[in-house]
């Protein structure tokens, strides 16, 4: 008898606590305020793959993860093509894709990248899938 009321008012306290934070939508990360780790990439579509040294370069850049599969990348991409237009440097990371697709979704859609890449370790890991 007395067990509803107690969990009732664990659950009452857990949540006015959880609602006292400073910014609800601030989203906690290990990596603020730490150096971005480096990137290792293999080549896509016939272009050498950008380094660390060309995200390290003073400036703003946008680094994008994208694939032909991925619908949300397709809704975006109008808009990095907007951002490119502006003259701000987007850097494309292709994720887990087949390069042939890859490489016809930016036929298709325009190509916004100042550099492109394909992250070496998702790439095993996907062919490894497919494979499968």
């Amino acid at each position: 008898m007395i067990l509803p009321p107690v969990i009732f008012a664990g659950l009452a306290a857990m949540f006015y606590l959880g609602m006292q934070r400073e910014d609800p939508n601030a989203l906690p990360s290990v990596q603020v305020g730490r150096e971005a780790p480096p990137v290792a990439l293999t080549e896509l579509g016939g272009q050498a793959p950008f380094d660390d040294a060309a995200l390290r370069a003073p400036g703003v850049k946008i680094v994008n993860y994208w694939a032909s599969w991925c619908a949300p990348c397709r809704v975006e991409h109008p808009h990095l093509m907007a951002l490119a237009a502006e003259g701000i440097p987007i850097y494309g990371i292709n994720y887990k894709d087949d390069p042939a697709k890859a490489m016809a979704f930016l036929d298709e859609l325009g190509n916004p990248y100042a550099a492109l890449g394909a992250d070496a370790v998702l790439i095993c890991a996907w062919s490894n899938e497919v494979g499968r």
